[in-house]
């Protein structure tokens, strides 16, 4: 009875061992055909709701070219989140449409004068205000703008303008003919090498410039005067036969008319 009882114990223990075989099996085959999933996007989190005074700042910073004239003294503290995102143009027009601003806006252009122009420091012997110096300093930076403007268009057109220019060439070695006229005196035997190159005969040129006859000289006053004393004197040309009898003929005609 002991063996009997063992051995189904045994029978029955195996089962298990079997079946927990094969779930860990069918468990590794779903995770490898089985993808993870992610999310790849930003979660949106919202700890808490916005105030309602941090919606409608967030809305006049988007719209801040819509504000005009404001109803009432409004405190500069609950306009500042606003006017810190207008640019020195929206920030200079709100300043038009409501002149107590004035009193308080010399923080937001000392900002802007900060970040645009570092190098440059107010005039305080003139008392000058963070908004003049900006204004000053705008004028100042848009006038060197216009003048490299025009100064790069003058140099584009003196590019672009057709410049002619006389260039001589081989001034002090002889002329080099092209192939094709060297291949023919190779073969005619006229490829001769010129002695004198042409800036030496340049001085030469000019030595014998001085027997060319200018205008008003009495040289060619007196060549001019020989010339006309050999011209003969002719008469009048003689006619053809043909031109002589037809012309008498006319004659003819027009004295038998007369009468």
């Amino acid at each position: 009875m002991d063996c009997k009882c063992s051995n189904d114990a045994r029978s029955q223990k195996r089962p298990r061992a079997f079946l927990e075989e094969e779930a860990a099996l069918e468990s590794s085959i779903q995770s490898k055909r089985s993808r993870t999933k992610i999310y790849s996007g930003a979660k949106a989190r919202q700890p808490s709701v916005p105030k309602l005074f941090t919606l409608a700042t967030r809305s006049l910073q988007e719209n801040v070219d819509q504000i005009g004239v404001l109803g009432g003294r409004i405190p500069f503290d609950l306009l500042r989140p606003v006017l810190e995102k207008a640019t020195p143009n929206q920030l200079t027009k709100l300043e038009q449409l409501n002149p107590y601003l004035l009193e308080e806006t010399y923080v937001l252009w000392e900002q802007h004068c900060r970040r645009e122009f570092r190098n440059q420091q107010r005039k305080e012997e003139e008392c000058e205000s963070w908004r003049e110096m900006y204004g000053r300093c705008s004028q100042e930076r848009d006038a060197k703008l216009a003048s490299l403007v025009q100064i790069i268009k003058q140099s584009t057109v003196q590019r672009e303008a057709p410049v002619r220019k006389t260039q001589l060439l081989h001034m002090d070695s002889t002329v080099k003919p092209p192939r094709n006229v060297i291949s023919k005196q190779i073969k005619y035997g006229t490829d001769r090498v010129a002695v004198v190159s042409p800036a030496a005969r340049v001085p030469a040129l000019q030595s014998t410039s001085t027997n060319v006859v200018k205008v008003g000289d009495s040289r060619l006053k007196a060549a001019v005067v020989g010339a006309k004393a050999k011209v003969p004197v002719q008469g009048k040309p003689k006619k053809a036969p043909l031109m002589a009898k037809l012309l008498t003929s006319i004659k003819g005609l027009k004295g038998g008319s007369r009468r």
